[in-house]
C-alpha cells in the first residue's frame, strides 16, 4: 500500500515538526490549554445529573411517549410515604392528624393529596352498602322478607293454623336473620379490618403510614429534596417527642428512594473520581519511580476529561447513570497514550539524548501506534453511538471524544508540560541512572514464556477450545433475567428500602401497579373489561391479576339492583320492623338505610379513592391501575415480559387500540434491545478495530496477526465469563465492544515496537515497551475497578466483565503474541518491519 506508506512517512515528519514547535512555543501551547480548560470547568459546573430510567430509551419509542404522558397526567409515578412509629397508638394518630392538617393547609400547591385513613371510604360503603350486595343476595333478602311477611299475614288470619308449630327446626327469630350474608361481605374487608380506628396501621398499630402525592414528578430531584427538607422542618416544629417519648418518623416511597439513589450516585461519582486518580497515580509512581510522571500524566488526564464533560454540557446538557462514570473509564483507558509516550521519552533520556531530541524521537516513534490505539478505542465507543438506547449512544459519543481528547492532550499539553518542567527541574542526569521499576524486574517470567513457544501456544489453544465449549454451553442462558441484581446496593439494603417494604405490607393492594392513562372513565371501564377477558382466556399464562378503574369502586348492575331495592324498601316498613326481635330491629333499620334509591356515579366516590384516578387537570376516572399476577415477582424478567405483553397493547371491544407504559414496559423494551443490539455492537466493534489495524500496519498479514491475538484474548474472556456465570445485562454488554477497542492497544504498541526493533528482537521490544504496555493495562483496570466499589450493581457487573477482558487481552499480548512471533520466526518468514 504505497499511498499509506507515504502517508505514514508524512505523519512521522509532521510529528517531528510538532515536537520542535512545542519545544519552541511551550508557553503558547500551555496558554491555549489553560484557556480551554478554564472554559471547560465553567461548562462542567452547569452539567445536570439525571438518574431517571426513562432516559435509557429513545424518546420516539411508544413506551416512552406513553410513559411521559402518564407522568404529565398523574404528576409522577409513585408516592412519598411518612412512616410514624410508636408503641402509643393514640399518640401516633394525633401526630398524623396534626401533620395532615398542616400539609393540607400549607402544602396545597406542592402536594396533591394526603392519604392516611379510611373514614370517608368506610362511611361511603356503609351508606350505600345495599348496592354493593350482589343481585343474587339482594333477591335472597327480598325472598326472606316476602316469606316473613306472608307468615305474619297467616299468623293474623282468623282461621290460621300454624302447621309448623311442632317443627323443631323452625325458629321464627331467624326468619330475618342475615348473618350469613353479612359474614360473606365482612370477609371481603379482611385487608382493612386490621386498621386501628380507620388509620393505615400495621404491626399491631405500632406502624402508621401516610401516603403523599407531590405535585411534581419523581425525577425532579431538586424539588423533591426541597420538599422533604421543608416537611422535615414542619415535623420538627410539631415536636414529635411531645406526643410520645418513643415516637419517631422516617420517609419512604419511590420519591424518597429515588432521591436517596440520586444522592448516592452523586457521592459515587466524586468518590470514584478521587479513588481512580489516586490508584492510577500510585501505579504510575511505582512504575516510573518519579513524582514528575504522576503530576504530568495526571494533569494531562484531568484536562482531557474536563474537555470531554464540557462537550457533554454543550451537546447533551446532562449526565446519566452510565455517562456519570465515564471520566474514570476514559482516564483509565486514555492515559495509556501518555504512558507510552512518556516511557519512550525517559528511555531516550537514558540513552543520552538531549531534551529536544528525546521529545522528537518519543513523539515520532509512538504517535502512529498510539493514534491507532486511540482510534480503535474510539471506534469501540462510537459503536454505542448507533444504539437506540439513549444513554448508551451518549456514552459512545462522549467515550469516543474522550479517548481522542486524551490522545490530543498526550501529544500537545503533555510535551509542553515536560518542556516547562525540564526548565525548572531537569531530569537528564537523573534519567541516565534511573530506569523503570519493571527494568529491574526484567520480566523474567515473560522471557521464560516466549522462549518455549510450543508450550505457550498449546496452552492457549487448549484454553481457547475450553473457552469456546463453555461459552456455547452458556450462551442460551447468557442473559440476566433477575433484574433485582441490577438494583443499587443502597436500594436493596438501605433503611428506606426496608421501611418501604414494611409499609407495603399494610395495604392489601399492590403498591407498584402499572398506571394506564386512558382519557375517560368510559374508556377506563372498557380497558379493564378487555384486560380481565384476556386474563380469563390466557389462564395461567396471563401476567395480570386485576385491573382497577374508578368504576371498580361503584356497584355493578345498579338498575337491576335498584328494582329489587325498591321492593325491599317497600317491604321494610316500620310496622314490620317492630315485629322483629329487639336486637334485630337496629340491624334491619341499618339495612334499609343502606338501600339507596338512585344510581351512584363517579362523583359519589369519596375523594380518598377518587384522587388516585384524577389527573392533573382535575378530570376523574382517566386512569386505570393494573396489578401483576400474584406470586410472580416482576424482578424476574420472564414474569416482567409476560406482564408487559398483557398491558402494552390492549384491543377494546369496539376495535380501538390502547397502548400503555410504565417502569415494567421500559425494562422489557431494554431487554429486547439488549438481545438485538449486543451482537451487532460486538461485531461492528471488531470489524471497525480490524479496519483501523489494517490501515495502521498497511498489510493483511500483520493486521490479521494482531487481530488474532485480540480475538484469542476475547475468546478467553468469554470462556471466563461462562465459567464464572457472569450474565449479560443492558449495562455490562458494553464490555465486549470496549474490550476490542482497548484490548487491541497492547498488541498494537508491542507489535509496532517489535517492527521497529526488527526481526529476532521480540525480547528487546518486551523489555523496552512491555512494562509501559503492562502499566497501560493496569491503569485501565483501575478505571474499571472503581465501578466495582460504587453503589450500582449494574455498573459493578460492567466493571468485573471489563476487567476480565483486560486480563485476558494483556495476557494474550504479553505472553501469547511473543511466543507466537518466536515460533513463526524460526519457521516462516512473514513478520518483520518491511512486510
Amino acid at each position: 500500500m504505497p499511498a499509506l506508506e507515504n502517508l505514514a512517512s508524512r505523519i512521522i515528519t509532521y510529528a517531528s515538526r510538532l515536537a520542535h514547535h512545542i519545544y519552541e512555543h511551550t508557553v503558547s501551547y500551555l496558554a491555549i490549554v489553560f484557556l480551554l480548560t478554564v472554559a471547560s470547568l465553567f461548562l462542567m459546573t452547569r452539567l445536570e445529573l439525571k438518574s431517571d430510567f426513562i432516559e435509557l430509551l429513545p424518546q420516539n419509542y411508544q413506551s416512552v411517549r406513553d410513559l411521559r404522558l402518564i407522568i404529565s397526567k398523574v404528576g409522577g409515578i409513585g408516592h412519598l410515604s411518612i412512616a410514624i412509629e410508636s408503641t402509643d397508638i393514640k399518640a401516633s394518630q394525633r401526630f398524623a392528624d396534626d401533620l395532615a392538617e398542616i400539609l393540607h393547609r400549607d402544602y396545597r400547591d406542592r402536594i396533591r393529596y394526603v392519604d392516611y385513613k379510611i373514614d370517608s371510604i368506610t362511611a361511603f360503603y356503609k351508606k350505600y352498602a345495599g348496592l354493593f350486595i350482589s343481585l343474587t343476595d339482594l333477591k335472597d333478602i327480598e325472598q326472606r322478607l316476602h316469606e316473613h311477611i306472608d307468615r305474619e299475614k297467616r299468623r293474623h288470619m282468623p282461621l290460621f293454623i300454624d302447621l309448623l308449630e311442632d317443627d323443631e327446626d323452625y325458629n321464627e327469630a331467624q326468619a330475618l336473620n342475615f348473618d350469613d350474608i353479612k359474614a360473606k361481605y365482612e370477609k371481603k374487608q379482611h385487608g382493612t379490618k386490621n386498621y386501628i380506628d380507620g388509620y393505615y396501621t400495621g404491626e399491631d398499630g405500632h406502624l402508621l403510614a401516610m401516603l403523599l402525592k407531590p405535585q411534581g414528578g419523581s425525577t425532579n430531584v431538586t424539588a423533591i429534596a426541597r420538599l422533604l427538607k421543608d416537611i422535615n422542618v414542619t415535623i420538627m416544629g410539631l415536636n414529635p417527642k411531645s406526643y410520645a417519648p418513643d415516637l419517631h418518623y422516617a420517609f419512604a416511597g419511590s420519591y424518597a428512594m429515588g432521591l436517596e439513589e440520586y444522592e448516592t450516585l452523586k457521592s459515587d461519582i466524586l468518590g470514584t473520581a478521587i479513588l481512580c486518580l489516586s490508584l492510577i497515580g500510585l501505579a504510575i509512581f511505582i512504575f516510573f519511580r518519579r513524582i514528575r510522571a504522576v503530576v504530568l500524566l495526571g494533569l494531562s488526564s484531568i484536562v482531557a476529561v474536563c474537555w470531554t464533560f464540557a462537550i457533554a454540557q454543550l451537546t447533551i446538557g446532562y449526565l446519566n447513570t452510565v455517562t456519570a462514570f465515564l471520566g474514570a473509564i476514559v482516564a483509565g483507558a486514555g492515559i495509556n497514550y501518555g504512558i507510552i509516550f512518556l516511557a519512550r521519552y525517559f528511555e531516550e533520556l537514558r540513552l543520552g539524548h538531549e531534551i529536544a531530541a528525546s521529545l522528537s524521537i518519543a513523539i515520532s516513534k509512538t504517535i502512529m501506534s498510539t493514534f491507532a490505539a486511540a482510534v480503535t478505542t474510539a471506534v469501540a465507543f462510537s459503536v454505542f453511538g448507533f444504539s437506540e438506547v439513549k444513554s448508551f449512544s451518549q456514552f459512545g459519543l462522549l467515550g469516543a471524544l474522550g479517548v481522542l481528547f486524551m490522545w490530543i492532550a498526550a501529544y500537545t499539553f503533555l510535551p509542553a508540560m515536560i518542556v516547562l518542567a525540564e526548565r525548572f527541574w531537569t531530569s537528564i542526569n537523573k534519567a541516565k541512572h534511573q530506569g523503570l521499576m519493571s527494568d529491574e524486574l526484567s520480566l523474567v517470567f515473560l522471557h521464560a514464556c516466549w522462549r518455549r513457544p510450543r508450550l505457550v501456544i498449546s496452552l492457549f489453544a487448549i484454553a481457547g477450545i475450553i473457552a469456546i465449549i463453555a461459552f456455547i454451553h452458556y450462551l442460551p442462558n447468557a442473559l440476566e433475567y433477575d433484574i433485582s441484581r441490577l438494583r443499587t446496593k443502597s436500594s436493596m439494603n438501605s433503611g428506606t428500602a426496608k421501611l418501604d417494604e414494611r409499609i407495603s405490607k399494610i395495604f392489601p393492594r399492590s403498591m407498584t401497579p402499572a398506571a394506564l392513562y386512558v382519557g375517560s372513565p368510559e374508556r377506563a371501564a372498557a380497558v379493564c373489561k378487555a384486560l380481565l377477558e384476556h386474563k380469563k382466556l390466557a389462564g395461567d399464562a396471563a401476567g395480570i391479576e386485576r385491573c382497577r378503574s374508578i368504576y371498580s369502586f361503584l356497584p355493578e348492575q345498579q338498575p337491576e339492583k335498584l328494582a329489587v331495592i325498591k321492593d325491599i324498601r317497600h317491604l321494610l316498613t316500620d310496622s314490620l320492623i317492630k315485629t322483629l326481635a329487639q336486637e334485630q330491629q337496629k340491624e334491619v333499620r341499618e339495612l334499609r338505610d343502606s338501600m339507596p334509591e338512585r344510581v351512584l356515579g363517579i362523583t359519589d366516590v369519596p375523594d380518598e379513592m377518587a384522587h388516585y384516578f384524577t389527573d392533573t387537570e382535575g378530570k376523574i376516572g382517566t386512569f386505570v391501575y393494573v396489578d401483576p399476577r400474584a406470586g410472580r415477582n416482576l424482578w424476574n424478567a420472564k414474569n416482567l415480559i409476560r406482564f408487559t405483553n398483557d398491558i402494552r397493547r390492549i384491543t377494546l371491544s369496539n376495535g380501538e387500540i390502547m397502548t400503555s407504559s410504565g417502569e415494567a414496559v421500559i425494562f422489557a423494551d431494554l431487554l429486547n434491545l439488549l438481545k438485538r443490539d449486543s451482537p451487532r455492537a460486538t461485531l461492528a466493534s471488531f470489524l471497525g478495530v480490524f479496519l483501523v489495524v489494517l490501515l495502521m500496519f498497511r498489510g493483511f498479514k500483520p493486521s490479521i496477526f494482531v487481530s488474532l491475538v485480540l480475538l484469542s484474548g476475547t475468546i478467553l474472556m468469554l470462556g471466563l465469563m461462562a465459567l464464572l456465570n457472569i450474565k449479560l445485562n443492558f449495562f455490562n454488554f458494553m464490555a465486549l465492544p470496549m474490550t476490542f477497542g482497548i484490548g487491541v492497544d497492547y498488541s498494537i504498541n508491542l507489535f509496532q515496537r517489535y517492527r521497529e526493533e526488527g526481526r529476532g528482537h521480540i525480547d528487546k521490544a518486551l523489555r523496552r515497551t512491555g512494562s509501559a504496555v503492562f502499566l497501560c493495562s493496569l491503569t485501565t483496570i483501575i478505571g474499571y475497578a472503581v465501578l466495582i466499589v460504587g453503589d450500582s450493581r449494574a455498573l459493578m457487573s460492567l466493571g468485573w466483565l471489563a476487567i476480565l477482558g483486560e486480563f485476558t487481552c494483556i495476557t494474550a499480548a504479553m505472553i501469547g503474541m511473543p511466543a507466537l512471533i518466536n515460533y513463526i520466526e524460526t519457521r516462516v518468514k512473514i513478520i518483520n518491519d518491511k512486510e
